[in-house]
């Protein structure tokens, strides 16, 4: 006699037998398999279910200020669906040597911001939106030295205006991007924060790291909001991003340089604005749309309740050959997608028992990829274990992936639409 409750391998015991009745016993029976090496010989059944209830919503991230990213964002979206997207970055910068004198200097002759872009591997473009778009770049010096840039924090705790002092290092520096050419973003600076930088400095300033971030905290670099499609550029701020100053000193014509860099030691962070249209009516529960809105920089995401999944619950004993969530892409001229591409990969995500965001999805390599306008999701496992009673599974949430370091967006069939997203269960259930 089999228990109610099977153990994890005797279940993984049990699938890969049936998967092997459906492919040698073709001419039997194809609902009901003979499991002949169990002495009661029970018998299962394969059914497909797909009238599971779900209701979406789109709500917004909580968090929209990241640090450290591998890759990070600047620049500003003017999205006719989305609305206004904005990136904007707080960074350090670290004196390239700390053997330096700097007392003879006699003149800054120029001073250069370089932030390296790189290609996003997902897109192989440096840039997301439209290129014709220019973007008004402004630099500023802060006033607050950078805190431990670990984490990432709920715009509630982070005061920008805390950190932002009265001189503005250039005036707006007007960038248009070209595609086939540009490997970095080359902005002119004043000379007098090259005079800030070393001429006004002293030599003990420059001796270690924390002993510069204490004479010069770092900067602010920040965009206009577009007024026309905009453009969101990607850049690189672990290597090859710097600050040059170019000066000469006294008895001696030959211009000299010296770096300050910007790389993976520096503590930064990545500022993330949006204005959301209410035409989209985000984090608004009290009705359900039929399509549901998904926006990377931390956003916008799809809330997926399952209010009448506990109905699993009570369904005996059975076995869950694949748990597979559909849904479909609205596909349309309406949607920009030629100028504001979709992501390439999406998310589901859940709540653990501390209320953090965990993968839900089984992460199979084809998981979570658009593919002929679809995205599909494997939750087998997760919904084995919510079966099982091992774990909870009312709602789930549907992201862009990586949610941080792209601008990507997409708008999905929702779970009221004609053509609503399915979760599709594929279980064996045991019989006499």
């Amino acid at each position: 006699m089999l228990p109610k409750t099977l153990t994890k391998p005797y279940k993984t015991l049990l699938v890969i037998i049936i998967s092997l009745m459906f492919v040698i016993g073709c001419k039997k029976d194809p609902s009901f398999i003979g499991l002949n090496i169990h002495p009661d010989s029970k018998k299962y059944k394969v059914y497909v279910d797909s009238s599971i209830v779900l209701k979406t919503y789109t709500i917004t991230e909580n968090d929209t200020i990241y640090a450290n990213t591998s890759t990070t964002l600047l620049g500003s979206l003017n999205d006719p669906i989305f609305g206004i997207s904005k990136a904007s970055i707080i960074t350090q910068i670290r004196p390239y040597s700390s053997n330096v004198d700097f007392t003879n200097v006699e003149n800054i002759d120029s001073v250069f911001l370089e932030l390296d872009l790189m290609n996003y591997s997902s897109s192989s473009n440096n840039y997301y939106g439209d290129t014709i778009s220019q973007l008004e770049i402004s630099v500023y010096e802060i006033t607050q030295n950078i805190e431990d840039a670990s984490t990432r924090l709920h715009p509630d705790t982070f005061d920008i205006d805390s950190y932002l002092a009265n001189s503005l290092l250039i005036e707006p520096f007007n960038f248009a991007l070209e595609p086939n050419s540009d490997n970095s973003v080359k902005i002119p600076l004043t000379n007098e924060f090259g005079d800030i930088l070393i001429k006004y400095s002293d030599t003990t300033d420059f001796e270690t790291d924390s002993a510069f971030s204490e004479y010069f905290n770092g900067i602010y670099v920040t965009t206009n909001e577009a007024t026309d499609n905009g453009i969101m550029l990607y850049l690189n701020l672990v290597t090859n991003s710097k600050i040059t100053i170019y000066y000469t000193v006294f008895g001696d014509t030959i211009q000299k340089s010296f770096i300050f860099n910007i790389d993976n030691y520096s503590k930064r962070y990545n500022i993330f604005e949006h204005n959301h249209p209410e035409s989209l009516h985000v984090n608004d529960t009290s009705s359900e749309d039929s399509v549901v809105y998904i926006k990377a920089m931390q956003g916008l995401k799809t809330k997926i309740i399952l209010p009448d999944i506990s109905n699993w619950l009570d369904s005996g004993l059975i076995i869950i050959n694949k748990a597979e969530f559909v849904m479909q892409l609205e596909n349309s001229e309406l949607t920009y997608q030629s100028i504001f591409p979709i992501p390439n990969q999406l998310i589901l995500a859940k709540l653990d028992d501390e209320g953090k965001e965990i993968y839900a999805n089984d992460f199979t390599s084809t998981d979570g990829y658009i593919d002929d306008s679809y995205y599909k999701f494997n939750i087998s496992n997760l919904f084995q274990n919510y079966v099982d009673g091992e774990t909870e599974l009312k709602e789930l949430y549907l992201k862009p992936y990586p949610t941080s370091i792209i601008a990507n967006r997409a708008i999905i069939k929702g779970g009221s639409h004609k053509d609503k997203m399915k979760l599709y269960i594929t279980y064996s259930k045991l019989f006499n």
